[in-house]
């Protein structure tokens, strides 16, 4: 979910989230805690906090003394009389045995023998917040006997508001979401803030209520009460935004299903496309003309293509290239019916192909597929199996009560699918919608059936090379937006026992923003917010392992193998290897080489820059980026959030760097604020660790390079030398034949020079360059305030292979307030709150950290035209 919305309450709130799922003897691990605790976080950070960076926190198995030491720093470090503090706890409570009347809130070691000594006293918690100016607060502790609070806790503090999962001493419950077991009250209340009124903003006593709604629903007979207690006047004020308005309808399409034909050469009885009842003409070139335009004026990239069977439109490949034009990501959902016949045409435009499979082999097909349809789908498997696809292939299987020994069934086409490079299979719950009505009653199948499903896949999907999931009915988006052959938008909604579609306009003739408006009407956006980010994922680069192992090898060594000995270790073809570097470079995951220079062997020092821009506004998007980008001073240039940039200045001194930087005030006629340092030392530690590698390698996984180097006074570079210095940039592909093809000189040994100026000193490594947010990473700077004894444990720590999860690939050492900064790629924010969480639980002397998003790199070069003129003039032999 993006961030779209503008902060404008008067409040400020501090968030402070715990939650632990592994206990000891005695109580019982649990399986969702620590998940819902994620999505809260990713709820606050995105939506509601103004500061993420310092406003909240979030910590999972820590011990007492860890997590109370980390609640008062985080109180007396941001909270004011003023602000607004909301403390989350998730896990186990016990109520004390020597105080019938206190809560114990289990943490990390805690036992059920002795949760009375290691475990968190929830009311001393709460007076020590008092003590320490919490004067507005929010408590909500969802675990069991929490209903305890409302009987010790309510007059501690000014401005309280009190929220238990459970009534008294009763015991919580878990429901399930995407085949796992979390806690229903968690999960209700989640649901809550992300969905309540027509309001703009609501209160916790809404939400609250909402809560008891969602829970309502369940219709368990042992449902948990929730109670809530408050004091003076914090329950009714609006506190909390309601981010079903932060989000223009627009943004809801994640993806138009385009059904382009109803020809079909199956009759599915499951088929939820098709009614029987009429046959479309498949659009004129003029009314597919028609449809592209318009597609251009919603904010969607993604579009499924459907039918019927596409693949029988003679419209397809002509609807496919038109798309591709367009940039749209494009997703064909076919049986295979004639994807043979046409796959090199449609292999060159799509970015996900979906196949489905209903049986395990031809005489064992159900829910009235043919078996014909099962032959051309495992022909199809068959060809991506010999040679790996450049998009990912997802198996679509629908789960009906048609299939008897649901297990068996479903293991034989598991043991079927594991031959074949697919990327995940999905197990739909049959939907009674066109013609899966008439069968409704036959197909439907029973909750013990749906449990048995998903009890298989947490068995199964462990030990698995592709992703597994149970799609429920319950669970659907209900955000479809459908484009019927004939141009009719239509959206399935539930009605009863079967699903209806909703028609809200025709795309040949009504305006988008009407048909939006009445799209809209019927989403349900509560469920389309959980499961937006599965279908994210779906729409990265997807890597083989061919591609990870080339990454990995390239980025492992300080110059780049060939590609004999890449088809050597890989037991690959050659042609195979360099298919797949020039896909790896079209698709830009390798943008280009990047030699590492020693700029201090010709008297240049690095300064790192901080560029607060906030309120720089003057100049048309785009011109900032190009006038730091052709300074010939900076080298370094990336744009980051909040309007902040960080740049790489190379001069001799930093007065100098400081003069380039108020040139560029002068330039700009704008004032702006920034921080500047001096790289003392630096650590690369490669980007080999984002992929995971079959190869058992052990290389150096730090480049050390350290302002006590050595500096050579007499080195210097012959014109040959300096010329292969210079023309590295401009290649692309990293493999030997790359520099000796694309440097041509005649019966000159390139390679030996590039190795010759790696010998001197001049380059201290060749690196590539690479995109990471087309394979999903988000990109981080972390800036670590730590005491000066520990930096090289700090290095020695992130060296070890076990930490290498955490996909740090560079870190420097500064003269700076932030004596440590280093780069951090991690897939989520939570993933990044682990990292940070690990090294201050490892290191007691971290004093404090602050991180930044780089939204995009828009310059690296070592080569600046200010540099080559320094070497041209000092260092260049007259030869």
């Amino acid at each position: 979910m993006e961030k779209n919305i503008n902060i404008k309450s008067k409040y400020s709130l501090k968030v402070f989230l715990i939650a632990n799922n592994v206990y000891g003897e005695g109580l019982n691990n649990l399986r969702g805690a620590e998940f819902v605790i994620e999505q809260l976080y990713e709820y606050f950070v995105q939506h509601v906090v103004s500061n993420p960076e310092s406003d909240v926190i979030m910590l999972r198995g820590e011990n007492n003394t860890e997590a109370l030491t980390k609640l008062y720093s985080f109180i007396d470090r941001n909270i004011n009389c003023n602000d607004i503090f909301l403390f989350y706890f998730c896990g186990h409570g016990k109520v004390s045995a020597k105080r019938p009347n206190e809560l114990m809130l289990s943490v990390k070691d805690t036992s059920l023998d002795n949760i009375d000594v290691i475990g968190i006293d929830f009311n001393k918690l709460v007076d020590e917040c008092a003590n320490k100016n919490v004067k507005r607060a929010i408590y909500i502790l969802d675990c069991c006997n929490s209903g305890v609070m409302h009987k010790s806790s309510t007059g501690n503090i000014n401005d309280t508001v009190f929220i238990s999962a459970v009534k008294g001493t009763s015991k919580t419950l878990e429901c399930e979401f995407e085949g796992r077991k979390v806690p229903l009250f968690s999960y209700c209340l989640l649901r809550a803030f992300q969905k309540n009124n027509n309001e703009s903003w609501y209160s916790i006593r809404e939400i609250f209520e909402k809560t008891i709604e969602y829970i309502n629903e369940f219709k368990n007979p042992r449902i948990i009460e929730p109670q809530i207690s408050c004091s003076k006047n914090l329950e009714s004020e609006k506190i909390f935004p309601n981010i079903n308005l932060s989000f223009s309808d627009n943004n809801l399409l994640d993806v138009i299903d385009w059904r382009i034909t109803t020809k079909c050469n199956n009759q599915c009885q499951v088929c939820y496309a098709c009614n029987d009842k009429k046959q479309i003409e498949d659009l004129s070139e003029s009314k597919i003309d028609i449809i592209l335009d318009k597609l251009t004026l919603l904010q969607c990239k993604s579009i499924c293509i459907s039918g019927g069977e596409p693949t029988s439109s003679e419209n397809l490949t002509r609807i496919l290239e038109k798309l591709d034009q367009k940039g749209f990501s494009i997703f064909l959902s076919t049986n295979g019916y004639k994807y043979l016949e046409n796959r090199i045409q449609i292999e060159k435009y799509i970015d996900k192909l979906s196949l489905p499979i209903d049986g395990y082999e031809e005489d064992n097909i159900v829910n009235g597929r043919n078996n014909e349809s099962f032959k051309q789908v495992k022909e199809i498997l068959e060809i991506y199996k010999k040679k790996q696809p450049k998009f990912p292939i997802k198996i679509s299987t629908v789960f009906t009560s048609k299939i008897k020994n649901i297990s068996n069934h479903l293991t034989k086409i598991f043991e079927f699918l594991k031959n074949y490079n697919i990327a995940i299979w999905k197990i739909y719950e049959f939907i009674p919608e066109n013609r899966g009505v008439q069968y409704k009653n036959e197909f439907m199948p029973l909750v013990s059936h749906k449990n048995e499903v998903t009890q298989w896949i947490s068995k199964f999907s462990k030990d698995c090379n592709f992703k597994i999931e149970f799609v429920r009915r319950d669970k659907r988006n209900a955000a479809y937006f459908i484009i019927q052959p004939d141009g009719r938008v239509i959206i399935p909604i539930e009605e009863n026992d079967y699903v209806k579609e909703i028609e809200v306009g025709d795309i040949l003739k009504d305006e988008i923003d009407i048909i939006i408006n009445k799209w809209s009407q019927y989403v349900n956006k509560d469920n389309y917010f959980f499961n937006i980010r599965l279908r994210k994922i779906m729409q990265t680069y997807f890597l083989d392992n061919i591609d990870r192992n080339i990454l990995f090898e390239i980025c492992s060594r300080d110059t780049f193998p060939s590609l004999e000995y890449l088809s050597k270790i890989l037991c690959e073809d050659i042609s195979n290897i360099k298919e797949h570097l020039d896909e790896l470079y079209e698709h830009r995951i390798i943008k280009r080489i990047i030699p590492i220079v020693n700029l201090k062997i010709f008297g240049i020092k690095t300064f790192l820059v901080t560029l607060n821009l906030l309120e720089y506004i003057n100049y048309p998007k785009g011109y900032l980026e190009d006038y730091l980008c052709y300074n010939a001073h900076i080298g370094w240039v990336t744009e980051c959030e909040n309007n902040i940039y960080r740049i790489a200045i190379f001069e001799k001194e930093i007065k100098n760097a400081i003069k380039v930087l108020g040139k560029m005030q002068i330039d700009l006629n704008y004032r702006f604020d920034y921080e500047i340092n001096e790289l003392i030392c630096s650590y690369n530690f490669g980007e080999k660790n984002l992929f995971t590698s079959e190869l058992k390698k052990s290389y150096s996984t730090a480049k050390y390079n350290s302002n006590e180097q050595k500096i050579m006074k007499d080195v210097k570079l012959n014109s040959t030398e300096f010329y292969v210095l210079k023309q590295i940039e401009e290649l692309r592909k990293p493999c030997k034949e790359n520099i000796d093809e694309k440097i041509f000189l005649n019966n000159i040994n390139v390679f030996d020079n590039v190795n010759t100026l790696i010998n001197k000193g001049i380059i201290e490594h060749l690196s590539i360059l690479l995109d990471t947010r087309l394979i999903g990473y988000n990109w981080y700077v972390i800036f670590v305030q730590l005491q000066e004894n520990q930096i090289d444990n700090l290095i020695r720590y992130l060296e070890d292979s076990s930490i290498n999860v955490t996909h740090v690939n560079y870190m420097i050492s500064n003269n700076s307030k932030w004596n440590l900064d280093f780069e951090v790629h991690s897939l989520s924010n939570a993933e990044l709150e682990v990292l940070i969480d690990q090294i201050q639980r490892k290191f007691n002397a971290l004093i404090t950290t602050k991180k930044i998003k780089i939204i995009k790199e828009c310059k690296f070069s070592f080569l600046t035209h200010y540099v080559l003129d320094i070497i041209k003039t000092k260092y260049l032999l007259n030869d």
